[in-house]
């Protein structure tokens, strides 16, 4: 399309898509109902699938809300069941699937920030952090502990210092919460009311 135009994308799925992680203008991550995941390495133009062996006994009893790409061929999802009970973080090192988390809580969304450092935010104010998911064998996700009750849909952070969350309970309600010693201990959240 023209610069500045925007195109429909056909990803040759039914399922909806939830999330979306551009790694570069060529390779991209899709992920969605159905437990959907897909790659496009040509900036879109067709879709490969990427299944997800481990669900059991059927793939449309689980939903991949989030999706982000470490690499070029690695990339992190968190996948829950259609029941909203528990989460599953799943990491794809090229060729296999390994699972490197389960909670009780459902996770909404997911961010990376240096390519290893992943973030996940879900129900009743979970906030959970892994340093470096490029070795996830020595991975250990770790709690953020706030005052913050709240559920959350979205996460964003550039350094890993600065993290910015969507509230659900409020329209228009942000959280921004920072560390002064690289995630040791965490300042007490700042709330914005976009509205």
């Amino acid at each position: 399309n023209p610069a500045g135009v925007w195109g429909a994308q056909n990803s040759g799925t039914p399922s909806y898509i939830y999330s979306i992680s551009a790694y570069n203008d060529s390779i991209v991550w899709a992920a969605g109902q159905n437990n959907t995941v897909l790659q496009s390495t040509n900036g879109g133009q067709t879709w490969m699938p990427v299944p997800l062996p481990f669900i059991a006994p059927s793939p449309s009893n689980y939903n991949v809300f989030s999706i982000v790409a470490t690499s070029s061929t690695t990339a992190v999802v968190s996948v829950t069941p259609n029941n909203g009970v528990g989460s599953y973080i799943y990491y794809y090192n090229g060729t296999t699937w390994n699972q490197v988390y389960s909670g009780a809580t459902s996770l909404n969304a997911m961010t990376v920030s240096g390519n290893r450092d992943v973030w996940a935010v879900g129900r009743n104010g979970t906030i959970i952090h892994c340093e470096n998911i490029l070795n996830p064998g020595a991975c250990t996700w770790t709690p953020v502990i706030t005052s913050i009750s709240d559920s959350f849909s979205t996460v964003a952070t550039f350094d890993g210092q600065t993290i910015w969350i969507g509230g659900l309970s409020t329209s228009g309600l942000l959280y921004k919460i920072t560390t002064p010693d690289n995630g040791a201990t965490w300042n007490a959240p700042v709330f914005v009311n976009t509205g």
